[in-house]
């Protein structure tokens, strides 16, 4: 139990504050225990931080797991689970990425062959899913164009120029879900597409 509360602690300071900035001593801190306590279950930061994006991929991938099990079309299907990306993006510290890949590349490299691998199959069952009901075009490359997708979704997150590109990580978020639904879908996919996008606008508005 000790274990799991401790984790779930320190995943949201890091979500919030950076994965550098949060210190051990700042996780006893908020738990108001002893290091003691704390070095009992994670010998090191290191294994904090790697047990916290495990803890973390976990769960986002149970609630993209719950879209998929409610049989929604492929369009409002991939809106949804990006709903799920956005609602992470609000509550994420955007130098969070940025810290890991300075101060914690391994453990990072380690994630994101996880996450690669998870994301590419999603983006793979979607797509194959949206041909067979007619929403995305029939002639896709579906060995290629998940890998691209992915690599499209990657490359969002890691931009730090904000001269260029001073927008939040959420208009990011829904320009990658445009290029993504407006690049495949069929005229039939487009419509629907519409429909479940103006709603999304709208909802992402009255927040």
């Amino acid at each position: 139990m000790m274990r799991e509360t401790i984790l779930e602690k320190a995943n949201e300071m890091f979500m919030s504050s950076g994965f550098k900035s949060v210190t051990m001593d700042d996780i006893c801190t908020e738990l108001k225990v002893s290091k003691k306590t704390l070095y009992k279950y994670y010998s090191n930061k290191n294994d904090l931080v790697e047990a916290a994006l495990h803890s973390f991929q976990d769960k986002m991938r149970s609630k993209m797991l719950d879209v998929v099990s409610k049989n929604y079309d492929a369009v409002k299907e991939v809106v949804e689970i990006k709903k799920i990306a956005m609602d992470h993006s609000d509550n994420c510290n955007n130098s969070s990425h940025e810290e890991l890949m300075r101060y914690y590349p391994d453990i990072l490299q380690k994630h994101m062959d996880y996450v690669k691998s998870k994301i590419i199959q999603d983006i793979t069952f979607n797509m194959r899913k949206g041909v067979s009901e007619g929403l995305y075009l029939d002639d896709l490359n579906i060995d290629l164009q998940p890998k691209v997708f992915f690599n499209i979704i990657m490359l969002s997150h890691q931009i730090t120029d904000k001269e260029l590109y001073p927008y939040k990580r959420k208009e990011l978020d829904v320009i990658t879900l445009q290029m993504y639904v407006r690049s495949i879908a069929t005229k039939k996919g487009l419509e629907k597409f519409e429909i479940y996008f103006k709603e999304l606008i709208t909802e992402i508005q009255t927040k």
